[in-house]
């Protein structure tokens, strides 16, 4: 498994030097089984015996405690590090891609990671319990191999029925998996469907009883099944176990001529092993579970492995070269095919944008005015034709710092409270005067380069969103319906006074808008219908 592999990979000197610790603390423990087995059956001289035993335990237990206090410490690490990777590989992912699984990424960095995490933290007590079985085997072998032999075929066919039954244990999981991630999208609906759930009472019932109901319960009852599985294989086990040593108890002269001491003795080092080795099984059984978390993260469309993505190359800056800014020829973009119910297919495009222009791109709804948005900043990649740059074609090594050019506004956008990627000095002389121009100083300050609440009214929340953009001082604006839910005098300082200024600035001006009584503050309009351009004209 690559995963394990690579976290093994990664600190195999620490983890070197754990097994050697773990070895040790094995030997120890099967040492002091020795030494209270001659507690129990030697008649002088057991005060000596029982400091050896103490001194044997005791620094078993404390070699066990610090080797698996310092695995733990190494694999959390790792399992922050690996919560980390992936959030900087779904950042570099295609966008269209995961923007089509974003219902996906929560419960993979929760639930997911949680997973790889819990098995990570089993690892020390694995290899702890590991070097406890093989010391005890070893002295049970010493003792008596026909016994040890005897043993092992319990566990063997302990191990055997285990294997028979987890094949749908693991089906369980896969199951509860997809299952979990049914349940986020239904309280995904809840809180983002809240108003319209509110307002309509059957919609209300039957998102609850019809909807989320079937899904929690089944869910309920996999459950149910995986933890009746579970204990089935315990009691399976322990049921073997028993009647295999009470056999061995019985009729072990008939099995093996030994004598009641080193049968006792022998018993008793079967015991001390029996907790590690349901560990060292459990452990095992568990990279089943592991195996099911990837394969969520996988579909993702990301893997957990070294990056190896080309090398990024950058643009020109803006200005560096002569007009156009932006060029679109022939660029297409498609999703499934046209028949199936959520394919679509807009363009072919072929557009210019000049440098210090206000555009306006207007349609109906479902015209292909955000697809289109999100094709000129770089967020969806061409499935035919090219985006030239001042005259450089955007390929895949480009794209990055193509879409840096750009500060982009949608419907959707979140809101970040976080200022700290602003330039410092940016942000002190203009901070403060961009808070008033968009009358928001009485609800929000900014300290500590934050912002004091993002906790306010939907329009509030969009000129917190602008006042961000604004800050970022890039060359090239994209709004999306952004004054849809401003007040009319606000929407009146937007079109009318913050995109002039913009433009004032040197800055170039991409607006989604259905607002026509402002079209004549635009340089030029873009018009569209069904995924193609229908009319170009001036705005003024």
């Amino acid at each position: 498994m690559k995963l394990i592999y690579s976290l093994l990979l990664t600190s195999w000197k620490k983890l070197f030097f754990a097994m050697l610790m773990s070895i040790v603390a094995g030997g120890l423990y099967a040492l002091s089984i020795k030494f209270l087995h001659e507690i129990i059956t030697s008649d002088s001289g057991l005060m000596l015996v029982f400091y050896k035993l103490n001194i044997c335990i005791i620094a078993s237990t404390a070699m066990s405690v610090f080797a698996g206090h310092y695995l733990t410490k190494v694999y959390e690490g790792q399992v922050s590090d690996l919560r980390l990777s992936i959030s900087k590989k779904i950042l570099k992912a295609d966008f269209f891609h995961v923007e089509q699984n974003s219902l996906q990424i929560m419960p993979v960095l929760n639930n997911d990671i949680n997973t790889i995490g819990a098995f990570i933290k089993t690892v020390p007590d694995f290899f702890v319990s590991i070097s406890k079985v093989v010391a005890c085997v070893a002295y049970m072998f010493w003792l008596s191999w026909q016994l040890t032999a005897y043993v092992m075929s319990i566990y063997a066919l302990v191990f055997l029925v285990s294997m028979i039954v987890f094949p749908r244990v693991h089906k369980q999981e896969r199951m509860i998996r997809e299952l979990k991630n049914d349940i986020f999208e239904h309280i995904n609906g809840l809180v983002r469907g809240l108003k319209e759930l509110s307002l309509n009472k059957k919609h209300k019932s039957i998102y609850v009883q019809d909807i989320m109901g079937p899904t929690s319960r089944k869910h309920s009852d996999s459950l149910t099944i995986l933890g009746t599985l579970h204990i089935f294989v315990t009691k399976i086990g322990e049921l073997i176990v028993i009647v295999s040593l009470s056999v061995l108890l019985i009729k072990y002269n008939d099995i093996v001529v030994v004598d009641s001491g080193l049968l006792l003795e022998f018993l008793t080092v079967v015991m001390f092993v029996l907790p590690a080795l349901i560990i060292t099984t459990t452990f095992l059984n568990n990279i089943k579970k592991v195996e099911v978390a990837l394969n969520a993260i996988g579909k993702l469309g990301i893997e957990y492995q070294p990056d190896s993505e080309a090398k990024q190359q950058p643009v020109s800056p803006i200005g560096s070269q002569p007009e156009p800014l932006i060029v679109l020829e022939d660029v297409g973009f498609e999703y499934g095919s046209e028949r199936e119910a959520n394919g679509f297919h807009i363009g072919p495009f072929n557009l210019t944008i000049n440098r210090g222009e206000i555009v306006y791109l207007s349609g109906g709804n479902g015209s292909g005015k955000t697809t289109l948005g999100k094709l000129i900043v770089g967020l969806y990649r061409p499935s035919s034709g090219k985006i030239l740059f001042q005259g450089q074609e955007i390929d895949e090594r480009k794209n990055e710092d193509y879409r840096n050019q750009f500060a982009a506004l949608f419907p959707d956008s979140h809101v970040f409270r976080g200022l700290q990627y602003i330039d410092d000095a940016y942000l002190q002389t203009h901070g403060e005067r961009l808070i008033k121009m968009l009358n928001i100083e009485e609800i929000v300050n900014i300290k500590d380069k934050s912002l004091s609440t993002i906790r306010v009214s939907s329009g509030q929340q969009g000129r917190l969103s602008l006042l961000r953009s604004l800050l970022e001082d890039k060359g090239i604006y994209l709004f999306d319906e952004w004054a849809a839910n401003q007040d009319p005098l606000f929407k009146l300082k937007f079109y009318g006074s913050i995109i002039p200024d913009l433009k004032k600035e040197g800055k170039t001006v991409i607006v989604i808008t259905h607002d026509e009584s402002y079209f004549h503050m635009a340089d030029r309009i873009i018009k569209l219908e069904d995924g193609h351009v229908v009319r170009q004209h001036s705005g003024k």
